[in-house]
């Protein structure tokens, strides 16, 4: 298991990534909120060690997302804090619903640029989102995801080297993902292939190229959420050399 410091740092890095649109600080833990309905952006973060009871930040928590009118949800990891948080949530009737793998791989820099063999597909990006970019972000994903994706004012605030990669074949674009760069980190973000051209290695050649991009700007290594349910992304991450670092989850009242 990965300690403690590097899963808080690796929070951190991603948080950064795909920052909220207002974040509070309260004791150790990390509220984020926003106005789409990405858990992540709109969740508590027990991050770092705490000096107040549990049971009132738990319910100073609860009053600041009801304000706003979201369900409060915990996002965990083996680094929250205090340790019997989670016996503390069950205690007030919240459950985990999903599980999310954090996979790192030591890029290599010799990769470089990979090109495909067909001439019909092409990689382009930009270092700010583009319209053009989300328009595909919410083709290609199903649409029971769409609500859930991260919106345009969130990227705005971005502040940590982003690139915005789209793929096209024959022009026309098939697949985008997201890449971010800090501390020597490369953040995989929205790897999605439009539903009739999977199957085909478009994702691979995608992330890879991203990859190869992180090690010209001095990335080291890279890392990707992906959920344990996936298991088509699982097994094209372990293809790259993609190894799971640790997990985290999610808790809510039901």
């Amino acid at each position: 298991m990965r300690t403690r410091n590097f899963i808080r740092a690796l929070e951190e890095i991603s948080n950064n990534a795909l920052p909220s649109l207002y974040t509070l600080h309260y004791d150790g833990w990390v509220l984020r909120f926003s106005d789409s309905r990405a858990r992540r952006a709109n969740s508590v973060s027990p991050l770092y060690p705490s000096a107040l009871d549990t049971d009132e930040k738990i319910a100073y928590c609860e009053a600041l997302f009801e304000r706003r009118d979201r369900p409060v949800v915990f996002k965990l990891t083996d680094a929250a804090l205090p340790d019997d948080l989670t016996a503390a949530l069950h205690a007030r009737g919240y459950a985990e619903n999903s599980r999310t793998s954090v996979q790192t791989l030591s890029i290599d820099e010799s990769d470089a640029w990979i090109a495909f063999k067909d001439d019909r597909y092409k990689v382009t990006f930009t270092n700010r989102v583009t319209q053009a970019w989300l328009d595909d972000q919410h083709r290609f994903h199903d649409a029971d995801e769409r609500a859930r994706l991260t919106t345009r004012s969130m990227y705005d605030l971005l502040i940590p080297h982003a690139a915005f990669f789209r793929l096209a074949f024959d022009g026309v674009a098939v697949a985008a993902g997201l890449g971010v760069i800090e501390r020597g980190w490369m953040g995989l973000y929205g790897i999605v292939v439009d539903a009739p051209m999977r199957g085909r290695g478009i994702g691979e050649e995608l992330v890879r190229r991203m990859l190869a991009y992180g090690a010209a700007f001095n990335a080291a290594n890279a890392y990707l959420q992906v959920m344990t349910a996936n298991q088509a992304a699982l097994r094209l991450y372990a293809r790259l050399g993609f190894e799971q670092s640790y997990q985290y989850w999610y808790l809510q009242k039901s």
